[in-house]
């Protein structure tokens, strides 16, 4: 739980700033990018150099971390998978191996996961935020999902009405999509954030699986990526990603629930606002365990207060009142610029200029599950 804390202090000191994903010298480094099946790489010693961390350290588990006095980033053990501080995260593109066998992480990730969670002050659409739109997921003729006891559209609301009252006690000015036992669609949603100006917006959401099935996931829209039209909600790649972590972290922390994850889902409603947006998942109703916390006051309370907690941590982030922090200083760490521009996408290559495909390399496989939070809508004030 300590690590859980120590991430949320990290993403609010925003400890470190990282690279241009491109192969060239910026900020007094030289990127050194390879193709592998059209998506662009960086390896781990330039993420290293950069980010002024010590060399990396092999796990039992197959994962390969490196780290600095604030931080641990590990890769892996599974293909898209990335953890910082213990807290996890799932990754656009599998991570790849160099022909020397060094650690490659996708430019994409670079510039859309690891950059905004470890710096979120450079994210570049930075505001201020005083309305927090808090969506109960489904309701009306659509329950959600359904354990023994526990209905998803009746523990969403009743965790809204909670939420809402709790941030609104911290000054937001805070809007229900629906206050009862109503069916929105999610265009009706859509449009409502669509209403207002520097907001964020949360959809609360229970999950099922089997009986062993557990933890709390955080989801955000699927970033924008090569060949594939954004969506509005891509605008804010990187602050969803800082909002994820953030609501990530402060829920873990209060609850010590197991860590599910924040995940990437093609889901209409988060990749249409136009708002920094996330899905929040608070377990399992199918899991006995988790089914029984959920039905009770204090661990929803616990819940209430760890997203208060990652809301607080965020909006405090996006605040461009908020100055930028010195990164802090390490032993035996390479010499590089903290001011350097966020990664941006590649342009597309000369062909004259393109560079030597490698050495071609087994592909790996990702075994993620998928949730897609639903949810249906209305307002409050």
């Amino acid at each position: 739980m300590m690590n859980r804390f120590l991430l949320t202090a990290a993403m609010a000191a925003a400890l470190i700033l990282p690279p241009t994903a491109a192969a060239q010298t910026t900020g007094g480094i030289t990127w050194h990018l390879t193709e592998h099946e059209g998506v662009e790489y960086v390896p781990l010693s330039d993420l290293r150099s950069f980010y002024k961390m010590l060399p990396p350290e092999k796990d039992g588990n197959g994962g390969v971390s490196i780290s600095n006095s604030k931080v641990i980033i590990t890769f892996g053990p599974a293909p898209r998978e990335l953890s910082i501080c213990g807290c996890r995260f799932y990754l656009t593109h599998p991570l790849r191996l160099s022909p020397d066998g060094e650690t490659l992480l996708s430019a994409d990730d670079l510039r859309t996961t690891l950059d905004p969670i470890l710096r979120p002050l450079y994210i570049p659409t930075r505001q201020e935020i005083k309305t927090v739109i808090i969506d109960p997921g489904h309701g009306g003729r659509d329950p959600g999902r359904q354990g023994e006891h526990l209905r998803e559209a009746d523990i969403s609301l009743t965790l809204a009405r909670q939420l809402a009252d709790a941030l609104s006690k911290q000054g937001f000015r805070t809007i229900l999509t629906r206050e009862s036992n109503e069916f929105r669609s999610d265009q009706q949603r859509v449009n409502m954030c669509d209403e207002y100006q520097q907001a964020l917006f949360l959809t609360l959401h229970a999950n099922a699986g089997g009986p062993t099935s557990s933890g709390i996931e955080t989801y955000t829209a699927a970033p924008a990526t090569k060949g594939v039209a954004p969506r509005p909600g891509n605008a804010n790649d990187a602050a969803n990603i800082a909002l994820a972590v953030a609501v990530q972290a402060g829920m873990l922390a209060r609850t010590n629930a197991a860590d599910g994850a924040c995940r990437r889902v093609h889901y209409s409603l988060l990749s249409s606002v136009k708002c920094p947006a996330v899905g929040i998942v608070v377990g399992y109703l199918t899991n006995t365990e988790e089914a029984t916390k959920l039905g009770t006051p204090e661990y929803c309370a616990a819940l209430i207060q760890g997203i208060t907690d990652g809301v607080l941590a965020f909006t405090g982030q996006m605040n461009p009142a908020t100055t930028y922090l010195p990164a802090p200083v390490q032993q035996e760490q390479p010499t590089t610029t903290y001011k350097a521009p966020a990664p941006v996408a590649t342009p597309p290559k000369d062909e004259a200029k393109r560079k030597p495909t490698p050495r071609k390399e087994s592909s790996r496989s990702s075994s993620s599950r998928r949730s897609t939070p639903s949810a249906r809508t209305r307002n409050r004030r």
